[in-house]
């Protein structure tokens, strides 16, 4: 018998020496040289991390400037960070989060010592992530110019009661699919990757969602209705990796019956992705200049549009990303979408598809990829529902698997889409805000305001309890006193954001039955998708499908749920519009500076939602396989059997 057990070095890409973050200037064939200038002269084919890196640590740190900006996002999250107390908590499980004191985590940061911005910028940003929350970011965009992609994309699939950590899929000579990983840098991959996660990934509380994020997936594809790889964020990185490459320990399956499983030492090097598209630059100098905010206008938005917009979660910079990394994972030549096994693409939208079982057509799946779906564009989604019910279906499987959110909206017009949802009351989450002095000065200023409109105006809320329109004094005039972290504020009353319901009558045969409708999610269901889940389960009894995560560990069935979020620019436009002294100045980078403004509250609950860890277990939990992650009719077939018991092989 032959045997395969032996050492197999592989290299792929290339890159130069880097310890941490400190790159050693003598890389460069002269020293002397701008290491911007070397970088911007480069095809992009020629560009090396080493490139990358020499040129972002050379953007020198300038006290005053680093400084003062500090000093400014201090104010901001004391100001603005709804969170700023519920922070200092540590929930229970499914979470597992440090107490986190954000402004002294900030006091820190500014009694080191820096020589590059980089360095500063970039823990910052790891001071933010520690919050766990996708809603609260930290992203300079000049220090995002270039991603890095690592060749092998990992998994952790559950294989005859065992999970390990396996190859996904490999850009590399030789095929290393379904490889076990035995070892990543001399580490155990699990806790390498979850110490990686823990540290990187600012997505969610759970650390099983934090793995679903750094590893590979499946994401809608609109153009085919298909679901296409996505690497997973430990793979492709928009930040410097601390060295040039990963060391993969490997066990690969025998190529036949007669051979042994065969051992391979994998030195898997980044890839470097860019420039971004509209970055230029041609030395430190004008780099620099790429990393300042530029100015915007203070037109006003018209009023319908502001009305909207104080119902919606933007868009999250990881979703952007994760766009990003399916552009880089996908091939020039690759194959048309195939069909699916067990499911028929019935039809499909830019951001939903929707499909019916072949084994049991009374089984149907709408897989929503975003909530960032305006009212005017309902259309097609209805559209999409009709047609499923006009073919027969039934039972229905809501699939929000890597869904990052969207409207507040449209999350609650979804579920009213289901069950009958008359007013406000019924149809959204009461919530409040905190009243530190930043917030007041903006509320009660628009209050008095006829023509400016901000998230902040009272017409944006309702009484939680009736529904009522609120006046400023009873918005910001009868405050409510909250301990949390042994740390004390003031808070508005409840209060619900201003949603109407004006959808058709529509009456499906799922309608107003919980038992024939189910949520499958990997815990990535984050903002607007958290609060339409929360919806469906706490106030009309639907089952959720987690999968993912550790085997027989719990799961959170979404992320990020219990906020909506602004950004420092438009804080900063706020304080524009109505010609009031802002606490801070104006955002002096480019990049992306969220925080939560707007905590909301699970029906009935003391404790937001954001923290409330009890109401993020799922009803039933599901492991990946190899075939269902990379079929995802696969896993519809498990829920509809799981569910109704009717699906079998044809």
């Amino acid at each position: 018998m032959v045997s395969f057990n032996k050492s197999f070095i592989l290299t792929v890409a290339l890159a130069a020496s880097v310890s941490a973050l400190v790159i050693p200037r003598s890389t460069q064939e002269n020293v002397n040289e701008d290491p911007c200038t070397v970088l911007s002269s480069l095809n992009p084919s020629e560009v090396t991390l080493d490139h990358v890196a020499n040129c972002y640590l050379a953007i020198p740190f300038d006290s005053e400037r680093e400084g003062s900006f500090l000093k400014d996002l201090a104010i901001l999250y004391d100001n603005f960070y709804v969170y700023k107390d519920l922070a200092l908590t540590t929930p229970g499980a499914p979470f597992s989060i440090p107490s986190v004191d954000i402004l002294a985590d900030f006091d820190e940061i500014a009694k080191r010592e820096y020589e590059s911005a980089y360095d500063f910028h970039h823990d910052l940003r790891l001071a933010v992530a520690r919050l766990h929350d996708a809603h609260s970011t930290y992203i300079v965009d000049c220090f995002r110019t270039y991603t890095f992609v690592q060749p092998i994309a990992l998994y952790a699939p559950v294989v005859d009661g065992v999970q390990s950590i396996r190859v996904f899929s490999s850009d590399t000579e030789k095929d290393l699919s379904d490889c076990e990983v035995i070892l990543i840098d001399g580490e155990k991959p699990d806790v390498h990757l979850q110490n990686w996660a823990d540290k990187y990934t600012a997505f969610s509380k759970d650390p099983g969602v934090r793995l679903n994020f750094a590893l590979a997936t499946t994401i809608f594809d609109a153009k085919t209705g298909a679901f296409q790889p996505d690497l997973g964020i430990f793979q492709s990185r928009d930040f410097l990796p601390d060295k040039p490459s990963i060391e993969y320990q490997l066990l690969c399956p025998a190529e036949n019956d007669e051979d042994s499983p065969s051992s391979l030492t994998v030195t898997a090097e980044y890839a470097v992705v860019g420039p971004t598209d509209g970055v230029q630059f041609k030395d430190v100098a004008s780099f620099l200049e790429s990393c300042a905010q530029p100015l915007f206008d203070e037109e006003i938005p018209p009023e319908e549009d502001m009305i909207e917009a104080a119902i919606r979660q933007p868009h999250l910079p990881h979703v952007d990303q994760q766009q990003k990394r399916v552009q880089i994972a996908r091939r020039a030549d690759s194959p048309p979408a195939p069909e699916f096994e067990h499911a028929d693409n019935v039809v499909h939208t830019e951001l939903c598809g929707f499909y019916q079982m072949k084994e049991d057509p009374s089984v149907g799946i709408v897989h929503i990829s975003s909530m960032d779906v305006g009212s005017k564009n309902y259309g097609p989604f209805i559209e999409g529902l009709e047609l499923l019910a006009s073919k027969g279906v039934t039972n229905l499987i809501i699939d929000l698997t890597n869904n990052g959110g969207g409207l507040v909206q449209f999350a609650s017009d979804v579920v009213a889409m289901f069950f009958n949802t008359p007013s406000v009351v019924q149809g959204s989450h009461a919530g409040d805000l905190r009243e530190s002095a930043g917030v007041l000065q903006i509320g009660k200023a628009d209050s008095a305001n006829t023509t400016a409109e901000t998230h902040y105006e009272p017409a944006g809320f309702v009484s939680a309890a009736d529904g009522a329109p609120l006046t400023g004094e009873e918005l910001y005039g009868e405050s409510v006193q909250y301990t949390r972290g042994e740390r004390s504020s003031d808070y508005t009353p409840l209060v619900r954001l201003n949603w109407n319901n004006n959808l058709n009558d529509t009456t499906y045969p799922w309608s107003e039955d919980a038992a024939k409708i189910k949520i499958l999610t990997d815990g990535r269901c984050g903002s607007a998708c958290g609060m339409l889940t929360d919806h469906f389960v706490t106030r009309h009894g639907v089952e959720v499908y987690a999968v993912g995560g550790y085997l027989g560990q719990p799961l959170s069935m979404f992320s990020f749920a219990g906020a909506s979020v602004l950004s420092w620019k438009e804080i900063s436009q706020f304080h524009m519009q109505l010609n009031i002294e802002a606490p801070m100045l104006v955002q002096a980078f480019a990049g992306t500076f969220n925080i939560p403004w707007f905590e909301v509250y699970s029906n009935g609950d003391s404790i937001p939602l954001d923290y409330s860890n009890d109401r993020y277990h799922p009803t039933y939990r599901l492991d990946f396989t190899p075939d269902n992650m990379r079929n995802r009719d696969s896993l519809w077939k498990t829920v509809a059997e799981q569910a109704w018991g009717k699906v079998t092989p044809q």
